[in-house]
């Protein structure tokens, strides 16, 4: 079962402004549900924006012991050692330092994270890099 209306496929039905804007379209949605299909990066950093948004609402106690940075792929796409150098422009040392910026809906400094969360894709793999400030 599939949409077939053009007008339903080019509408947005995801939206979200916070910390930067993303808008998926229903076609995009509806990609992602077909086995064969790669999910885009725009739907990954919404799941990523969700996982954090769930994590400030977990127990006080809970968070504080075992606090999670969650990295969008902003980073990977700033830092894009995938491209040709002629292709690829370096950030900024202002937009580098945006990516480490806390989630709107939590308070708190990277420093006193104990874990920080980083997605990378490459060739069409995606893979999660877990840094932990203890060990």
């Amino acid at each position: 079962m599939a949409i077939q209306d053009n007008t339903t496929l080019e509408m947005k039905w995801v939206r979200s402004f916070n910390p930067f804007k993303i808008e998926i379209f229903a076609k995009v949605l509806q990609n992602i549900l077909m086995i064969n299909q790669d999910m885009t990066l725009k739907c990954f950093d919404m799941v990523v924006r969700l996982l954090a948004n769930k994590e400030s609402r977990r127990p006080k106690g809970e968070i504080i012991k075992n606090i999670k940075h969650y990295m969008d792929m902003r980073f990977r796409r700033m830092v894009s050692f995938d491209k040709l150098s002629k292709y690829h422009q370096d950030p900024t040392a202002e937009e580098l330092t945006k990516t480490l910026d806390c989630w709107p809906s939590m308070n708190y400094y990277i420093t006193g994270c104990r874990y920080v969360l980083m997605p990378w894709k490459f060739n069409g793999c995606y893979a999660l890099f877990i840094i932990d400030h203890v060990k």
